[in-house]
């Protein structure tokens, strides 16, 4: 082997490692105005309880067909179309359809909480009919960690919760 090969080689070798690292570990995520209503909801959620909920973990659900309106509690959306418990739209111009279900994908979102035994998490899901589509946030149902571990495990989401 040449000497300028193996000095390329040499040069090449922490970049090849860190592309194929950085490969392996990437997690997709919602962006653009999907990801909007995620920070429109943590914006609500943190005028109204004065507490800070940053990201810790999200993760794309690989079984979006599982998620039931018994699943959630409460919903908050931002769009025109599907009414919804919360809004940051004004009174009387929220939606005026019923969610459908099931959505056609769902994020499960940890949220970081220092004052609960239960982990916050909400599922973010992007719902449609055959003329609109909507991302929603889903306030789960769940009281226990058994039921969000359920709930969770229903529809694929793989979250590291530690209560």
């Amino acid at each position: 082997m040449s000497r300028l090969l193996r000095i390329a080689l040499a040069l090449l070798a922490p970049t090849i490692f860190v592309i194929v690292f950085a490969l392996a570990t990437y997690q997709p995520q919602p962006s653009g105005p999907a990801e909007s209503v995620l920070y429109s909801y943590l914006g609500y959620r943190n005028s109204t309880t004065q507490q800070l909920a940053p990201i810790q973990q999200m993760v794309e659900a690989t079984r979006p067909g599982n998620f039931t309106p018994e699943m959630s509690k409460a919903t908050f959306g931002s769009g025109p179309y599907y009414r919804t418990t919360f809004s940051d739209r004004p009174i009387g111009d929220q939606g005026s359809r019923a969610i459908p279900y099931p959505p056609v994908e769902v994020w499960c979102v940890l949220l970081r909480q220092s004052d609960s035994t239960l982990p916050r998490v909400v599922f973010y899901a992007q719902h449609q009919d055959m003329y609109n589509a909507d991302w929603i946030v889903h306030e789960p149902a769940a009281e226990t960690l058994p039921e969000l571990q359920a709930s969770l495990a229903a529809v694929g989401c793989k979250l590291i919760l530690q209560p």
